[in-house]
């Protein structure tokens, strides 16, 4: 006789004329049991009928969904957006190009923005470049934002690199430049950026966000998976004989493999759904740099070039790349979306918990609305099976909880907090020890991202 332990998950399937028993349990046990047939007649209605009603439940929401993301495109197209191209003119399903999400002002405004507090380099590493030897980073971590401008090297971990250029990750013939939403919030803390700035970038790149979700006609919520604005600037003006990209082809949430396929795979950014670009500035600010949609074997198939307040949205896994700068500089905003809350972007909702302008309302904030207000270390303890007194203490520490782990995942957190006395010493060892050895989430650590800027 053979014996089949319980346990949950486990799913067993037999023939109903199989000689079968159950021991007594010794505590509760609790099954789905289902028989199955293959005559028709004898099929369950009961069943069927249940299964209809859902299915029509679903229907209905998935009707009603559309609905309201028709009225919201409508309302966004009355504020002076348009699409101008999406679908088979971009030889993709999931892909749109819009116009007149930005004024030449508030591109401007946001060049300004990069230009005060931005840093050359993408700062992933304290290397000169974590892809080449032939490339020089520069970066700046929060703590380090508090007490001056960049630094050489990306200052996650205090390093230093001296070069006369500080070229871009993916070519050595163009500089490159960027500020997150988190290091453009420590700067206004800093007093080192206006607040109005910070601001527009994050209303900004919030309605990018709303109009991916309207637009792909999205049933789950959209959450910012990371933000960067960057800028990319032909180091030899005039070199029209370039044959190198400004970023090669890739996808946003899987590796390229030589047979065209992509594995959705770490190290890869799996848990990116769909991508967008909003651009700053186009011809003739600068020559070359268009974005461009590219077939499996990596050949362009469709291109967009880049103006003031025009945005291109597409499934994150679509294969595109970014022809080279050849003179001047490009600027625009780079957004990642997922459709998880567990991997949203941390240091956004910190920004706009203290940032958001009055006037945009929580709940288009975030996505799903809620997120925010119910945001608790202690839960997110008891989720992950972490030290729970370290939790208890996060969420003693609210205000700063936030900062306090984006500060451990970039291994920087020390004088900031203890200069403002939110911290001791102590305290600051047990959060650090919380979060380095009980597997809290990091969120994506971003030292690594090779995939990334459009």
């Amino acid at each position: 006789m053979a014996h089949v332990r319980p346990k949950r998950g486990h799913f067993i399937v037999f023939e109903t004329l199989d000689k079968h028993m159950v021991t007594p349990p010794a505590s509760q046990r609790c099954v789905i049991l289902m028989t199955f047939t293959t005559e028709k007649a004898k099929d369950n209605p009961e069943y069927r009928d249940a299964m209809r009603f859902l299915n029509d439940l679903d229907e209905e929401k998935v009707r009603k969904l559309h609905i309201d993301h028709l009225k919201r495109i409508e309302e966004i197209k009355d504020e002076g957006v348009s699409i101008v191209q999406s679908g088979q003119e971009l030889h993709g399903k999931e892909r749109f190009v819009a116009d007149g999400l930005m004024t030449e002002g508030e591109c401007q405004k946001l060049i300004s923005l990069l230009e005060a507090g931005g840093l050359e380099g993408d700062g992933y590493r304290g290397d000169k470049s974590p892809l080449t030897h032939n490339e020089v980073f520069t970066g700046l971590s929060a703590e380090r934002a508090q007490k001056r401008g960049g630094l050489e090297g990306d200052g996650y971990k205090g390093k230093t690199e001296s070069g006369p250029n500080k070229i871009s990750p993916h070519t050595n013939l163009e500089m490159f430049e960027g500020i997150t939403v988190g290091r453009a919030t420590q700067l206004v803390r800093s007093g080192k950026l206006p607040k109005d700035l910070v601001q527009l970038f994050l209303r900004k790149s919030e309605q990018a966000r709303v109009l991916v979700e309207n637009f792909f006609n999205l049933t789950r919520p959209l959450y910012f998976d990371f933000t960067h604005l960057v800028c990319r600037t032909a180091i030899e003006e005039d070199n029209e004989e370039r044959r190198d990209l400004s970023h090669p082809v890739h996808a946003d949430n899987c590796l390229i493999q030589p047979d065209g396929s992509c594995l959705r795979q770490f190290p890869a950014y799996i848990a990116r759904d769909y991508s967008a670009v909003l651009y700053l500035n186009g011809n003739p600010d600068f020559m070359g740099g268009e974005f461009f949609f590219a077939h499996g074997n990596r050949t362009e198939q469709v291109t967009v070039p880049p103006r003031c307040g025009r945005m291109v949205g597409f499934n994150a896994g679509d294969y595109h790349g970014v022809r080279a700068v050849t003179k001047g500089r490009r600027c625009a905003i780079a957004m990642w979306y997922t459709m998880d809350p567990n991997t949203q972007e941390l240091a956004r909702l910190q920004a706009w918990k203290k940032m958001a302008p009055q006037n945009v309302v929580q709940g288009e904030t975030l996505g799903s609305g809620e997120e925010n207000e119910k945001f608790d270390y202690f839960e997110e303890a008891e989720e992950r099976n972490v030290n729970k007194e370290g939790a208890n203490f996060l969420t003693e520490k609210k205000d700063i909880g936030i900062n306090i782990k984006i500060h451990v995942e970039a291994n920087d957190l020390d004088s900031e907090h203890l200069q403002n006395n939110d911290i001791s010493e102590k305290e600051l060892e047990f959060v650090k020890e919380t979060y380095n050895k009980n597997g809290v989430r990091d969120n994506g650590n971003r030292k690594n991202n090779k995939h990334g800027e459009l």
